[in-house]
């Protein structure tokens, strides 16, 4: 793993699974809700997209 990755993520990382995705392709949007002088919230939303939608 690249450990450069890991240095940003000192505060918490949180992840909430619903259910599976399965799909044709996943999307995902990212967004930042706070940048802060040393802290950024960022949020992330994950879609299945099925053939044809």
């Amino acid at each position: 793993m690249n450990s450069k990755w890991f240095d940003h993520l000192k505060i918490e990382l949180k992840i909430n699974y619903f259910k599976p995705a399965v799909g044709d392709k996943i999307i995902c949007k990212s967004k930042v809700i706070n940048r802060g002088k040393k802290i950024i919230v960022s949020e992330s939303e994950v879609f299945v997209s099925l053939k044809g939608k």
